[in-house]
């Protein structure tokens, strides 16, 4: 029996298209929580908040609440809980000592090893600073690969990050192109960041996941899921810096399923 319900924004596809849902569902997994899904479309986001009487998430410049996905509700607490790092700080301090469903003989892993959620807070920050000049590529991805409910919702409030209708953002090859060109170059910076570490497995820590992989997982399979697998562009992807983006999705892999 699932101990919570994860709130996820559904693709076309019934894959994850949003980083932090995509982050936070692993985590559940990997640290051998039962959930479930519920699939909540970006125009019921606000809805869900307001039925509940949930706290908005935070607020936007202009003093009107924010509402976001992933929201977690713990049913064993009766708690609702918002933002991808606080749903983590909460399972990290909450469920410590639990038993572990996934292996019963060993204790809930930590996302945050060594007492280092500060430095992983201080990584994912850099890592996003990083990607936000060229964010809006990546948003017509998302974009895309909505369901119908969710794309005129999805396109307006993105307009306020990048200050046109998404359809033109790369309205031709060569200009999208460029875009994507510019996103591969970051994650070379980031793959030189990784690189210093020198450790033996996929992730950033060595052997075992932890919060920054499964961030950086989040994005990546954004695009998997927006792309497709099989297409080309992905398969270009998984080439990139020495193949270290696709060692880090296969060694991701078992945490992707849709709860216990």
């Amino acid at each position: 029996m699932s101990g919570f319900i994860l709130y996820e924004i559904p693709s076309s596809s019934r894959s994850s298209i949003s980083p932090p849902c995509y982050t936070v569902k692993c985590i559940l997994n990997f640290k051998g929580l039962p959930f479930e899904i519920k699939w909540t479309e970006y125009p019921d986001i606000k809805p869900l908040y307001e039925k509940n009487d949930i706290a908005a998430t935070s607020w936007n410049p202009d003093g009107t609440p924010r509402y976001t996905l992933p929201l977690l509700y713990d049913k064993t607490k009766n708690r609702y809980i918002s933002e991808s790092f606080e749903i983590v700080k909460y399972l990290e301090t909450t469920y410590a000592d639990n038993p572990n469903e996934r292996d019963p003989s060993a204790k809930i892993p930590s996302v945050f090893p060594s007492n280092t959620a500060g430095l992983h807070a201080a990584f994912v920050d850099a890592f996003r600073a990083g990607l936000m000049p060229n964010a809006a590529i990546f948003f017509t991805v998302i974009w895309k690969s909505l369901n119908p409910e969710s794309v005129d919702f999805y396109d307006i409030a993105r307009q306020k990050n990048t200050g046109k209708p998404l359809s033109k953002i790369a309205p031709t090859p060569e200009i999208e192109a460029q875009h994507w060109a510019k996103y591969k170059e970051f994650y070379g910076k980031v793959d030189g960041w990784l690189e210093q570490g020198k450790l033996t497995g996929p992730f950033l820590m060595g052997d075992a996941p932890s919060w920054s992989d499964f961030m950086i997982g989040g994005h990546l399979a954004v695009l998997r899921a927006g792309w497709g697998e099989d297409s080309e562009k992905w398969k270009d992807l998984r080439t990139w810096h020495s193949g270290r983006w696709a060692k880090l999705m296969d060694g991701l892999k078992e945490y992707e399923g849709d709860g216990l």
